[in-house]
């Protein structure tokens, strides 16, 4: 469940990989390498935003979806969401410009370090941690392609800058995250429809993470 919004970004990768490969075909890298900037911007602002209001709307979704007897699973559902973020930085690093620059074997290297890091922690952390140790497992196992696939291209693409336009999502979605988690224990004291909460702090959440973009990217942009 917590992977469905990967959907999305996926689809976003699919529909740019043409036009980045006919750019980087004719060798206009630097038109190309805008629009994998451009690409990366909004693959963040999605991923940061649906990663945290998943994670602090887990409390809730999870009681309704699956119903009760499920209350271990909000903590995995909440590691899990995170992942979103790392996956998504990763689609746009392989569709957009690993696979059409022909970076097949950095990328595959990428994926046999995230699994083994997976499955060597999983095997690690499963006695101690349970199946929260194995999600644990798989986010860092993520995090590994992630980090590996933009050491090995960081000749090729500014990632100082991206990570500055990023971490205006980051600081936008943590204060989201703290509005949603206030706002939903604010409503259990209101009423009892987990429905009713879900849509109602969702929708706040979605609101207060637009502000904060907005605030925060003024800031920046006045410095």
């Amino acid at each position: 469940i917590a992977k469905i919004p990967v959907v999305i970004i996926a689809a976003l990768g699919s529909v740019m990989l043409p036009r980045v490969t006919k750019l980087l075909a004719d060798s206009r890298d630097n038109e190309a390498k805008m629009y994998i900037s451009k690409s990366m911007s909004i693959v963040m602002f999605i991923s940061f935003g649906l990663a945290f209001e998943m994670a602090a709307l887990a409390s809730i979704f999870i009681p309704w979806f699956l119903g009760k007897g499920f209350e271990n699973a909000i903590s995995l559902f909440q590691i899990l969401s995170f992942m979103i973020v790392f996956i998504g930085w990763g689609n746009v690093l392989r569709t957009q410009y690993m696979l059409p620059r022909g970076f097949d074997k950095l990328y595959t290297k990428s994926v046999i370090y995230g699994s083994l890091t997976n499955i060597i922690l999983s095997f690690l952390f499963v006695k101690t941690l349970g199946v929260v140790g194995v999600a644990f497992a798989s986010l860092l196992g993520e995090a590994i392609i992630c980090v590996y696939s933009s050491i090995k291209m960081k000749d090729e693409l500014r990632f100082c800058t991206l990570i500055k336009e990023s971490s205006i999502y980051l600081y936008s979605s943590v204060v989201m995250f703290f509005v949603v988690m206030f706002s939903v224990k604010w409503m259990l004291d209101i009423t009892e429809s987990l429905f009713l909460i879900l849509i109602s702090a969702g929708i706040l959440g979605m609101f207060s993470y637009l502000a904060c973009t907005c605030f925060f990217e003024r800031m920046t942009n006045r410095h």
